[in-house]
């Protein structure tokens, strides 16, 4: 039927299904759906009906465009695919469902996101670990430089970030602050992933943008249990020596510290 009609009409029908699906008109959304007339348009946002209804949560309309073989790849004008907006707004059968249906799982959008970054960053977790699960790019970054495994670190999402190590992700992907994830894991105080990274091999040498390295940083954030650890893993390492041999920030941070006397004591009687 849609080979009867002109390009105006097919984008009136469209036009006319995103109204009823923001207006909560669902008896009209089927009856559009089932045409099958310009269910590929977008609006002027760059958006879907399919992407209209996961906003809107008119799920069994979401369901209803995936299953009539909408181009699932599409993206808006912030670079987020049908997936990614489900994500955003909390619809996780529809997730699912798209995950399933095959999805482009790694489209970045204009923050430089795929969707395990999102999934992350939104607390969807069983979304996470499918994807995880389903061969997303773990390597990814975003627009600060930070992989699926700093964010998870940073957000708190300890399973998924256990989980990522496991897989085997780059563990030394330093981010635009020159940290990498052990370093991220110190900060935010994740301290078993920070002890399972120097088990898979995370280079404790990186710097960041002010010259802190791992050690550095363990200090000032008083993670003694770590600083053991990195002593054990390097013999070689020696505590005061590498205080003596600071310069610049790393220095004034450390001797700036109200605590630094009592770190320090701390620190050897913890490590003799």
């Amino acid at each position: 039927m849609s080979d009867f009609l002109t390009k105006a009409s097919i984008r009136e029908i469209f036009n006319s299904l995103i109204e009823a699906l923001i207006y909560n008109d669902l008896d009209e959304a089927n009856a559009i759906i089932k045409t099958g007339i310009g269910l590929h348009l977008k609006n002027e946002n760059g958006k879907t009906a399919l992407m209209i209804a996961l906003i809107y949560g008119r799920p069994d309309q979401a369901n209803a465009l995936i299953d009539a073989g909408v181009d699932l790849n599409v993206t808006d004008k912030d670079g987020r695919n049908a997936l990614m907006i489900a994500l955003v707004y909390g619809r996780p059968d529809q997730a699912n469902a798209l995950i399933r249906a095959g999805i482009g799982l790694n489209t970045r959008d204009k923050y430089g996101r795929n969707a395990l970054i999102i999934a992350l960053v939104y607390d969807r977790l069983d979304q996470a670990n499918a994807l995880i699960d389903a061969g997303v790019d773990l390597n990814v970054t975003d627009k600060d430089g930070k992989t699926a495994l700093m964010i998870a670190l940073v957000y708190g999402r300890l399973d998924q970030a256990n989980a990522l190590i496991d897989a085997g992700v780059d563990l030394n992907v330093r981010d635009k602050d020159g940290r990498n994830a052990f370093i991220i894991a110190l900060v935010y105080g994740r301290l078993d992933q920070a002890n399972a990274l120097i088990d898979a091999g995370v280079d404790l040498n990186v710097r960041d943008k002010d010259g802190r390295n791992a050690l550095i940083i363990a200090l000032v954030y008083e993670r003694l249990e770590i600083i053991k650890k990195i002593k054990e893993t390097n013999s070689s390492f020696n505590l005061f020596l590498i205080i003596i041999g600071m310069t610049g920030e790393g220095l004034n941070i450390i001797t700036q510290m109200d605590s630094f006397v009592e770190v320090i004591t701390d620190i050897r009687d913890f490590m003799q």
